[in-house]
């Protein structure tokens, strides 16, 4: 025992002589080196992320290699080298680069401890960067930031936010479409990292869990998921009644370790490119296995703008319908005193529930919050099929409701209510 933790103290020196750059330690956190028992303990080195300019700027340094999306033949392979606060983007094969100064921001002013928007400034360039007889252009490009340790290795994502035509437009380095989730990936050379054991990755994964996530890398069964925390706001940037998904790093930052989960059988796998981190909705069962995967086409800057449409209409039976004796039917009541109300899809509701609920208090948003429990089920409510429910209202508060998968994988939730003004039926989405 005493020879294997020379020769791992021996192994560590020589790696670490071998990387270009030492990694730094964090300000907020005290560094732990990885010990030696009989089997490797893996600690990461930045377990509250990155919380600030001179953490990350410290872990940027040395040279990071691109490794996907994959570069076309005929283009020659890109390399980032941080120096200080300096960065150069260097074609390898045709020898032409850029040099930039940089510096960072958050994306939200409320979250001034993320430094997740790297703001470049050019000062020095090949001619071959710069159209024929043109000059440096002083502008700021500004560049999403996500960074990970999947699978022992330490990954950089960059993505340019804003209106194209910078200098890095033409450099594989702009994919600044709206609705686009692609990032150019660099990996850091020449540097051989710890990864955690299987038993560490067993206590990191999620357990019968919801929850959002950026999806690095898939390999045959198994993805690597790297947990965020994502908060819902309701806002009002493309429209009325746009919901927003802002998202940011557990315990604020980045380099966090990404977690390989494993498909469950009966999952359809998500279509991964290995072109970004795509931002997903995850479910896991009690194994930790993930049972549905749904990939969320979020717009620039982490906005993401779902369907918000409603996905039926609501009213009391006619009981003068002759069709009535048809449609699909429900009875909930429990109750001498009932009433019959129609739901008529517009579009196919995968999983429907039809559900009581409970007023549980309201979130940071002063928006509802509802315990609910399933009264009726079904596979798929096909669009144009009715469903007849025989229930009983009480008060005006919303006591029952339904839920559904839509196309996109989404869980969708609705309230139904009787308004306290003129008896008319509601519905709204929570």
């Amino acid at each position: 025992m005493k020879c294997y933790k020379i020769l791992f103290v021996l192994l560590s020196l020589s790696m670490i002589s071998a990387c270009t750059t030492t990694r730094p330690e964090p300000s907020s956190t005290p560094s732990a080196e990885p010990v030696m028992t009989e089997e490797t303990v893996y600690e990461d080195p930045y377990p509250d992320g990155l919380n600030n300019k001179q953490d990350l700027f410290a872990y940027l340094q040395g040279t990071w290699d691109s490794c996907y999306p994959a570069i076309p033949e005929d283009l020659p392979d890109r390399q980032l080298t941080f120096e200080d606060d300096k960065v150069t983007l260097t074609h390898v094969y045709a020898d032409e680069y850029v040099t930039s100064s940089m510096d960072v921001r958050s994306m939200f002013e409320e979250w001034t401890d993320i430094p997740d928007l790297l703001h470049i400034t050019p000062e020095e360039t090949s001619s071959g960067f710069l159209p024929d007889g043109s000059s440096l252009p002083e502008q700021v490009t500004a560049f999403q930031v996500l960074t990970s340790h999947v699978n022992g290795k330490d990954l950089l994502a960059l993505r340019e936010i804003g209106n194209g035509g910078s200098l890095y437009a033409d450099e594989g380095l702009n994919y600044n479409a709206a609705t686009s989730d692609m990032f150019w990936i660099f990996e850091r050379a020449e540097e051989e990292l710890l990864q955690p054991s299987d038993t560490q990755y067993a206590d990191m994964r999620n357990v019968e869990k919801e929850f959002t996530a950026f999806l690095w890398s898939q390999e045959g069964n198994t993805c690597y998921l790297q947990e965020v925390n994502s908060q819902v706001v309701k806002e009002v940037l493309y429209g009325p009644e746009v919901y927003v998904v802002y998202y940011r790093y557990p315990a604020g930052g980045h380099a966090l370790t990404a977690v390989p989960y494993e498909y469950a059988g009966n999952a359809d796998k998500i279509s991964y490119a290995g072109d970004g981190p795509y931002l997903v909705k995850v479910h896991t069962d009690q194994d930790g296995r993930i049972t549905s995967i749904v990939r969320l086409n979020y717009l620039i800057y982490g906005r993401y703008q779902p369907d918000m449409s409603l996905p039926a209409e609501i009213s009391f039976v006619d009981p003068e319908d002759p069709n009535i004796a048809d449609y699909l039917h429900a009875d909930v009541s429990g109750e001498d005193v009932s009433s019959d109300i129609l739901l008529y899809p517009l579009k196919n509701m995968k999983d429907f529930k039809f559900s009581s609920l409970s007023l549980t208090g309201m979130d940071a948003w002063n928006q509802p919050q509802y315990s609910s429990e399933d009264l009726f089920l079904i596979d798929e409510l096909p669009a144009d099929t009715p469903l007849a429910v025989t229930l009983t209202f009480i008060g005006d508060l919303p006591g029952y409701g339904f839920s559904f998968t839509d196309t996109d994988g989404r869980e969708r939730r609705f309230a139904l209510w009787v308004s306290g003004e003129n008896g008319s039926l509601l519905l709204g989405e929570y």
